[in-house]
Parts: structure tokens; sequence; C-alpha cells
């Protein structure tokens, strides 16, 4: 049953667009024309174009990323959208972003750009797990937005989510305002994983992959940390997936 309180709260605060801020929708008709799926992806250590997001052969590292797959560009109304959902809080943006996904996993499906990721999905079926927020950041925010992202995508293939597997050691900058130099600098060794989670046998990292999920990528230096932090563990194989880039 829903809460009658959020029920009234939402009478008195209707959606607007994150962009142009019309009333009826967090994404309204016109400005969705303007989301711009990534349809020529990068190999996340070299950046040289990889048409699905595979980490180059030559480039893959012992503990490296084996792939990284960015859904849209990070422009304008995605902009928007994930500065909103951020620090105004509109957890529930969910049911449009499970909308707008869908439709661009099916535009980049047509393209054959998801060829390299479904093949780890179908055949790996890994375990979903939010790129996590420093325990006072998440405190103080109430929510982690890479959470919100996973079920989304979790909900699209089948997948488990499991958010606590990761966690991140201490508080560093945010990201946003760093040259590419310092946010590899700033991510350094800031991620765990879970003792609780091996000791518990809740994962067998032999056994295991992973499917990362993070807000945004510029250098793709959190993901790059994140699956360092899992390798190290015994997990097999690492994928990221970020909403914009």
């Amino acid at each position: 049953m829903a809460n009658p309180l959020l029920v009234f709260l939402k009478l008195l605060s209707p959606k607007r667009c994150v962009s142009c801020r019309k009333f009826g929708a967090y994404f309204c008709v016109n400005c969705l024309k303007s989301i711009k799926p990534v349809f020529h992806q990068k190999c996340i250590a070299c950046q040289r174009v990889s048409h699905g997001g595979a980490t180059h052969r030559d480039c893959n590292k012992r503990y490296g990323l084996d792939g990284l797959f960015c859904l849209f560009k990070y422009q304008t109304t995605i902009r928007a959208g994930i500065t909103k959902l951020k620090y105004q809080k509109l957890t529930d943006i969910e049911d449009e972003l499970v909308d707008l996904i869908g439709t661009n996993l099916l535009l980049q499906g047509e393209a054959e750009s998801l060829d390299d990721l479904e093949e780890f999905i179908f055949s790996k079926r890994p375990i979903v797990v939010p790129v996590p927020l420093h325990w006072w950041k998440l405190a103080q925010r109430g929510f982690n937005q890479a959470e919100i992202i996973s079920e989304v995508v979790a909900s699209e293939y089948d997948l488990p989510v499991m958010p606590r597997v990761l966690r991140r050691k201490f508080r560093s900058s945010s990201q946003t305002k760093l040259t590419s130099k310092q946010r590899v600098i700033n991510a350094k060794n800031i991620y765990s994983v879970n003792t609780d989670y091996l000791e518990q046998g809740k994962i067998d990292p032999a056994l295991c992959n992973i499917l990362l999920v993070d807000d945004v990528t510029t250098t793709g230096s959190t993901l790059k940390e994140a699956a360092i932090a899992l390798k190290r563990v015994g997990v097999k194989r690492v994928w990221g997936i970020a909403l914009a880039s």
C-alpha cells in the first residue's frame, strides 16, 4: 500500500522535467530527443575505439576491467537528471530510467554494439554490484544513485544485485572538478571487498563474475579501482557499465 504521506507530498510537488522544468515527467518528450546514446565505445585502458567496449587484448592487465559499456553521452538532459537524482533525491525516477535504459539497449542491440557485453552477461551470469559511496556520504544523501541504476540494469537481464560486496575505505574529494591526472590519484586504492561476504560464503570469488555499475565515468578511475579490489580476491571477470560518459 502506498505511503499516504508520500502520495500527498507528490501532489504538492509534481514531476517536472529535469532539463526544461516542464510539468509531467522527469524526462519530457522534447528533452528525451536530446539524449544521445554512446554508439562508439572505447577501450578503458587506451581510450581507442573498441566496438563493444571490450578491453583490447593487448591492453588487458591481470587486475584490469575486462570491458566498459557507457549508455549515454554526459550532456544536457542526462547531466541534469544525474545531478538532480544525486542532490534533489529524485529516487522515484527509477520507472523512467527503466524505459530510458531499455530503449538504449534496444538501439545498441540493433547496432550490434552489445555483442561483447551480452556475451559476458549471458554466458557468465554476473552479479551486479554498484560502485559504493563512503558511509558518511551515504548517510548524508540517504541513498546511492549507482544502486538505483544497478536495479534497473539487473531487471533488464534478470541478474542478482549485491550492493554491499564492495566498500569504500575512506572519504576522498569529489571527482567532479578534478583533472584526469587528479582523478586517478584521488581514486587510488579506495575500495575493498566486504570480508563478511567472503567469510559467510555469500560469494565465492573463484566462481563469480561481476558487472560493476556507476552513474558517470570520465577517466574510468573509480571503476578501475573497484575492479582491482575484486580481482585481488580472485574474481575472474569484471565488466563495468555506466549510465553516462
